[in-house]
Order: structure tokens, then sequence, then C-alpha cells
């Protein structure tokens, strides 16, 4: 909340400057001709700022004859970022739309955008572009509002800057607004956004298409949060709310909308209001309704009726009325305006994301409105019974590829030592003194000096082939890695919802570079005090090949990969009868431990069944508690043990590799890693104490694999080390 009237003031003062700044965000859209073609180039995005992709939208019309030109973002010589192509093939007189997709990688910001035909420039067709500053403060939520008119977004930003970063961003707005025409219709290309508002009307239309409604909905899956406003009416009984987003068709999604306003007002107030401890829908809805109703003074019978169809019930209606007697509601004290204007938010999860449906418009609201919501949205886990993270990207990835990671070295690869420094500088001084002192001394004292010029190349020669075996047998030419997986699955609408974390170490680099789906969001962590060096991504068809700079040989690398895509995998319920379960394993891979539950709400457990094996459930047991806990603790994030990763290591002389710093300074005695704080770690750790009590679940069964086959790792062979395989269905 506000802490003082004055404070507001000054605050909205500054929001006023940073709006202006904001809305010449707006112009950040050019026309350029020339060379018989015109192209728009709209670089209008929020967010960005610590990773994701940014979407450049480019329409370009070719006036002249049919041709194949080259789109490309280019870095300014001083700037760490990636340089992008994208193919595109124009017919004549066509006009052509696309996205050049930009992962946001580094320190950099300025480039160019630049159109090439036959590898060369077209030097009138080049438009200089800025990609969004690292952000190095507190995380404040990127906005989007598809709207077609002018949307005011000053409380919001009010709010966000005294409850989500309290004046320590470098930022004082985020937001920007767009027609639903110039949306991306790629759902990585959302990826560096944190919170989109589109109102109701506007999503149920057309103007929306279906690539552009369904990267949304993938965004939202992914860890997303949608505001869809001017409802009307309850979530469920708005037109089209629930199609639009594919609720009904989807097994990532939460089965009800739960009313917010209870949990805005405060927990305990409103939970006193019912005769339960832990109040249900109807409760949470009919209270809901009687508070509005009570601040507002309108008639309580009609207006809860407006909200529920049916009448309340009566000891509730008087519990409310002393309640509201007793003591200042919290918008009385504050002078909020959702409650009086009858605006009431609802949500409801979408995989680790969730929609915010409201009544009317939040954005004619106070800032209180706004800080009070965000204060709640933490809470709003009490309400569907699971993890729900605030919106900003920190929390839903727990790395930034704009900058070194404090965890990378939590998860590197067992055996893979550091190169061999030591080994390198005993045998280049071997080396030193048999080809010079050594070499001199024997010819001369056999009078064959002359034979030097063909000693020094001979030995010079078998030094190098030497020390390049010794490397080679230390390190060899293959591609080691280690992998930590957590996959959703749902099988009603065959989707999938992979997270992974992937290490990988070259011997010798692919020379095709690493090629991954465009379904596949491609985020790098690279380990702290280093910087990123600049590499080049190629989009092609339907993939983004990763072809140079990002694998490199003989250097650790980690990716965060994030797959939204279809998967007809499941495992088959073949037979439930009499406290046993038989099913069939049709997830491309062995599992190792599968907890499934009945439809008797208990839990069963199968272990070691084959890829298209049957297997027979048996109800849990303490002995299969135990040992499903400890599959989903092996190989934790944690710092290398010498023992596990090649013997003695405390002599490397790598700063940020030094195990014996590791091992000694208290600084990495206990790590907190940011990567166990992000949605499917947080997933991860729910399942791990979920499964085998009598709680409701959302998820049906989770599967622990040997290997998972549903990881876009972007090679089609490496050679795995350790990982962690967790699938988890929703049936």
């Amino acid at each position: 909340m506000i802490p003082s009237r004055h404070a507001a003031v000054a605050v909205a003062l500054l929001l006023g400057l940073s709006t202006l700044v904001g809305s010449a965000r707006g112009e950040d859209r050019k026309k350029i001709t020339g060379h018989e073609m015109e192209v728009v180039v709209d670089w209008r995005w929020p967010g960005c700022h610590f990773g994701g992709y940014f979407p450049v939208r480019v329409q370009m019309r070719n006036d002249g004859p049919a041709r194949e030109v080259t789109l490309r973002f280019e870095p300014a010589p001083d700037q760490d970022a990636p340089v992008v192509d994208q193919v595109v093939k124009l017919g004549r007189d066509a006009t052509v739309r696309t996205t050049l997709s930009v992962p946001v990688v580094g320190q950099g910001t300025s480039g160019n955008v630049l159109v090439l035909q036959n590898g060369v420039e077209l030097a009138t067709l080049t438009w200089g572009i800025n990609l969004p500053d690292p952000e190095y403060g507190a995380a404040r939520p990127a906005l989007l509002l598809v709207n077609d008119g002018v949307v005011d977004a000053s409380n919001f930003e009010i709010a966000v800057d005294n409850t989500v970063t309290r004046g320590s961003s470098s930022f004082t707005a985020d937001h920007v607004v767009l027609p639903p025409e110039d949306l991306p219709d790629r759902w990585i290309d959302f990826t560096g956004v944190d919170v989109i508002a589109i109102p109701l009307p506007l999503l149920r239309e057309g103007r929306l298409g279906p690539k552009r409604r369904e990267a949304l909905i993938r965004w939202i899956e992914s860890g997303g949060t949608l505001i869809v406003d001017q409802l009307g009416g309850h979530p469920s009984e708005a037109p089209g709310l629930d199609a639009a987003i594919g609720f009904e068709e989807s097994g990532f999604a939460d089965d009800q909308w739960w009313n917010m306003l209870p949990v805005l007002l405060d927990w305990d107030r409103t939970a006193a209001l019912t005769t339960r401890n832990q109040p249900t829908t109807d409760d949470w809805d009919q209270t809901a309704a009687l508070l509005v109703a009570l601040q507002s003074g309108r008639d309580v019978p009609t207006t809860v009726a407006s909200f529920l169809g049916d009448d309340p019930d009566p000891a509730l209606v008087r519990r409310a009325t002393e309640i509201a007697n007793q003591r200042p509601f919290w918008w009385q004290a504050h002078s909020t305006q959702w409650p009086s204007r009858g605006i009431v938010p609802f949500t409801r999860e979408l995989g680790y994301g969730r929609v915010v449906a409201f009544t009317g418009d939040p954005f004619t609201g106070q800032a209180d409105d706004w800080a009070k919501l965000i204060n709640s949205l933490a809470n709003a886990k009490s309400l569907a019974g699971s993890s729900i993270l605030a919106p900003v990207w920190p929390q839903r990835y727990g790395i930034s590829p704009r900058s070194g990671d404090d965890d990378f070295q939590l998860f590197l690869i067992p055996g893979v030592r550091n190169v061999p420094v030591v080994s390198f500088l005993v045998l280049i001084s071997i080396f030193a003194i048999v080809i010079g002192p050594l070499n001199y001394f024997v010819l001369a004292r056999r009078r064959q000096l002359n034979m030097l010029i063909v000693t020094i190349p001979v030995l010079a020669l078998l030094t190098s082939l030497a020390l390049f075996g010794y490397s080679t047998v230390s390190q060899g030419f293959s591609i080691r890695s280690r992998t930590r997986s957590v996959t959703l699955l749902d099988q009603r609408s065959g989707r999938e919802l992979t997270t992974a974390r992937v290490a990988m170490f070259a011997g010798m680099a692919p020379s095709g570079g690493l090629e991954y789906e465009p379904t596949t969001a491609v985020h790098t962590i690279w380990p702290d005090r280093h910087e990123f060096r600049g590499a080049h991504v190629t989009w092609t068809g339907d993939k983004q090949l990763f072809d140079s700079g990002w694998l490199r040989p003989r250097t650790r690398t980690q990716f965060l990969l994030m797959k939204n895509a279809p998967n007809p995998k499941r495992i088959e319920v073949a037979s439930e009868t009499n406290g046993r379960i038989r099913v069939t394993n049709q997830l491309g891979g062995e599992v190792e431990f599968l907890a499934f539950r009945g439809s008797d709400g208990r839990w069963y457990a199968g272990k070691e069944i084959d890829s298209g094996a049957a297997a027979e459930l048996l109800p849990f047991t303490e002995e299969d508690t135990d040992l499903y806990r400890e599959l989903l603790r092996r190989h934790p994030l944690s710092a290398p043990e010498a023992s596990a990763f090649g013997g003695d290591m405390e002599r490397d002389p790598e700063p940020w590799n030094e195990w014996d710093e590791w091992n000694h300074d208290p600084r990495f005695a206990a790590v907190d890693s940011r990567y166990t704080a992000n949605s499917a770690e947080r997933l991860l750790a729910r399942v791990s104490t979920a499964v085998g009590d009598d709680k409701p679940t959302r998820f049906d069964y989770v599967a622990v694999l040997r290997e998972s086959p549903d990881v876009d790792m972007g090679l089609d062979n490496t050679w795995p080390e350790v990982g962690v395989h967790v699938v988890v269905g929703f049936r």
C-alpha cells in the first residue's frame, strides 16, 4: 500500500514522467523503402530484462520480381548479443509478415535490422533498434496490454513500485499497448513478458487469430499470467471465456474459478464468515458477494444472486453484517475502488501459470487495488491447493541469460575434469628442456649440430601429438551431458510441457551446431564472472539452429530448455479392480518407479516397467514411499565433490572452477540456488511429498524414468552421465 499521501504524490509524478517515456516506446516502429521493397520494422515490446526471446515483427512488401532475402539482427560491434538470421521468400508483388525471434543473451542492447540479398546488404533497408536493458534491481512484472485504445496502467506501475521493487528497480515502468494484429504467433516470443492483459471481447474476436491465441495459451501454461477483464459476471458464466482459453480440453487446468476478493480483504476475516475451517467454493463466492454488497450499500440477496444464481445462507448474512458493523473494511480505510464498483477478481490455474479474470475493468481502480492483488497472489495457492508463483521472470525460470549465474557450479557433469593445466605445464617444461639444452648437448657431443634442423621439428611434432593424445584420452571427442527434466503430460489433450536443465561438454563441437524445434524455448546459462561471447542463430523453415558459438569445444555449457508441444504418450490403464491396477507403459522409456493414484483416491506403486510393457500396481507401502522420495532426491543441485569428479581437483587454477575454494570457502558451503525456486523445481518438491498420503492432488501419477525421450537436446546423440527425469501425468 502507499506509505503516505506525500509519497503517493511523489510516486505519481515519477510515474507520469515514466509513462511519457514509456509511451515513446510505442513509436518503436519504422517504415523504410528501397530496392523495390517496403519494410516495416516493429520492435515495441515489454520485458526481456532477464532473458527470453525478443520478437522483432517485420512486414515486407515486394514490388519487384520474386526473390529470397535474409532478415538479420546484428548487434553493434561493442555489444554482447547473438547474430540472428531468417530466410524469407518473397513472391512478386507479395506482402509477407514474419517475426525475427532474437534470444536475449548477454549485456548487449543495441544493434541493426538488415535485409540481405545473395549475401549483400541492401543498405537503404537497414535500421537501428534497441533491445531491453538488463535489469540489476528487483524484478518488476513486464506488462503487455492487448488493446486498440489507450490504457492507463499508471496505478498498476505505482503498485508494483511500492509492493514489488520498493524503489530498487532501475525501471519505473514496463508496459506496452499493442493491438492484437501486432502480436507474434509463437509462444516462445512471449517468454520475456510476465503479465498480459486483454479484454474478453477482444479475446473472443477473430482478430487475434488461432495461432496467436494458441501462443497465448502455451505461454500461460509455461508460467505466464493472463488478465482477462470486462466479463460482466462470474467467469463460469462469461460467454466464450473457457472456450477461448481451452480450460475444458486441458488436463493442466484447475477445475474451478476461485474468487480472489476474500483474499484481498483478509483471509482471517473472511474465513471467519464461514462455518468451516476450510471454506468451500460456495463459501468463498458468497462471502465475496456479501462483502461487495455490504460495502456498496446494495441489497445483499440480490447481489449474491447475481453472482451465484442462488440465495445465500441466512446465517452467513447475519455474520457478515456483524463483522461489517464492528470495524471498517480494508477498502474503506484505503479508498480502493474495485469492490465499490463491483469489480471482482477470480483466478484459475493452467499449468504453471494462471488466468486472472475481472468482472469489470481493473485499470479504472486505484494503486491500492493492484497492490493488494499483487500481495495476495502468493496466497492464492491456499485456495487451489497447489503452487502458484509470482509472475516475474526470475521466479518462473530461476536463471538469467543476461548475466553470469551463481548456480552454474551446482550442475556440472561428473567425470568431466578441467583442462589439465598442471600436466600440460609439466609436459611443456620437459619439451623445452629436451628440445633445447639436452638436444644441443647430445648433438654437440656427437658433432652433429647440423641435425638441429631435423631434431627440433621432429621433437616439436612428437610433443604436439603427445599433448593432443593426452587431451583426447582424458576428455575424448564425444558430447557428454547431464539432464534434469520435469515433464507435465496432459493425456486429455495430448500435450507435454517439459522443463529441462541440461549441461553439455563437447570434446569436439558438432559441425552443424544445435537444432531445436520452434516449440522449444532455449535459454543459456553461463558461469558467474564470465561474459557471453558472440554466437549465431538461424531460423530456417520450422527449426531454430544455434549453429555457432553456443557449444564450444572443451567448454562447460548449460541450457534451460522449455518445450511445449503435442505428445500422445501416456500411462494406459487396462483394468482397475479389487485394489489392483494394471497399466501399460506408453511413455517411450523405461519407468524406474511409477506412483499412480487410483479411482479410490489411494496411491499404487509399480517398479521397473519397460517401455511398452504391462505391469500390475499394488497399494503404496512405507518402503515404496521411501524409495520414491529417494529416487527424486538423486543427483541434487549441489556444489561438486572432488571424488565425484575424477579425483583430486584442488590444484585447479581456474578461479570459477577452483575445487579447493568450493570445498573450503564458507560462501559455497550452503549455496542457495535460485534455480531451485523456479516453477518446475517447486512442482518437483511438491510431488515428492504429496504422493503417498490421502490429500487430493491435481495430478494423477508420477513416473521416474531412467532416460527422458522428450527433452529436445538439439542433438541426436549425447553421452549421458547422470540424470533425473520425472513425468507428472494428468489424465
